[in-house]
């Protein structure tokens, strides 16, 4: 009975550990559903659009879904020089234009929040990290990373009239040779912008 529990035993652990070799990413999105670990609050200015989506405090943030397919997020400018993003019928006024739109057509805008306005960017990582030992470097041969996780960025924009705008990014962050490098987006079906919600005020 001893042999069989032990064995039991072993086997459980052996499957858990294959489990976790082999769909640990998967298991870590299981995690990250019921919670994540945040790490810091980040800077909120300067605020622009380069046409492909937000840079928000230098770092770039991407209009693309995990789809691998661009977001119906679209920025328009009002009658009032202002910069206005609309999703799924909603708008959400950002603020006025900083710099005119570009001469050439290039769809880059620079605008700041309205007085009133509270933004904060928040940095939150997965629980669990999962093993990445199979990649292999074929271009220079050099190290690869070991480990994976998740970051994500959830933007939260209020109006001094109650209105709110929520975002929620997902990008991918991996560990080479015990140093975890910026996360980056990868647009591998996991990565990318995975929520968008304009809340009316109350």
């Amino acid at each position: 009975m001893r042999l069989i529990l032990i064995s039991s035993i072993i086997v459980a652990v052996l499957g858990v550990a294959a489990a976790w070799l082999f769909a640990g990413r998967q298991i870590s999105l299981l995690f990250d559903r019921v919670a994540t670990v945040g790490i810091a609050s980040l800077p909120v200015t300067p605020v622009a659009y380069d046409g492909g989506g937000f840079r928000i405090g230098g770092i770039a943030m991407t209009f693309v879904g995990t789809d691998n397919q661009r977001s119906a997020v679209n920025l328009r400018i009002d009658s009032r020089n202002r910069v206005v993003l609309e999703n799924d019928g909603q708008a959400f006024t950002l603020g006025p234009l900083t710099l005119p739109p570009d001469p050439a057509g290039r769809p880059n805008l620079e605008f700041t929040p309205e007085p009133g306005d509270d933004l904060s960017l928040r940095m939150d990582r997965s629980v669990m990290s999962w093993p990445t030992f199979f990649q292999i470097n074929f271009m220079t041969g050099g190290p690869m990373p070991t480990w994976g996780r998740h970051l994500y960025y959830r933007l939260t924009w209020r109006k001094r009239s109650g209105e709110k705008l929520e975002m929620l990014w997902r990008y991918k962050q991996e560990c080479t040779q015990g140093k975890w490098a910026d996360g980056f987006m990868a647009y591998d079906f996991s990565t990318g912008l995975l929520q968008v919600e304009i809340l009316a005020s109350d």
